[in-house]
């Protein structure tokens, strides 16, 4: 059974930063909040829609998985 949109699963559908403002950190300040945002209403895991040149920085930076079937990218259970 596939996971629900929801309490399971959210979608977080579009990110992106303006390219001179790059290496910020705005992008990671804003992941966390969302993440902070997501455990305190117990949803468990977070998919991202991810361009193939993107999906790199999703798997290795932030740990995401990617899914086959979805053609998404999921991440590891939120730190609660």
């Amino acid at each position: 059974m596939a996971p629900e949109l929801g309490k399971e699963v959210a979608e977080l559908p579009l990110v992106a930063t303006r390219r001179n403002c790059q290496g910020q950190g705005y992008f990671q300040a804003l992941y966390a909040c969302v993440e902070r945002l997501l455990c305190l209403i117990q949803v468990n895991s977070l998919v991202v829609p991810a361009a193939e040149g993107a999906e790199s920085l999703w798997t290795e930076k932030f740990k995401f998985q990617k899914l086959e079937e979805e053609d998404s990218t999921v991440s590891p259970e939120i730190s609660k």
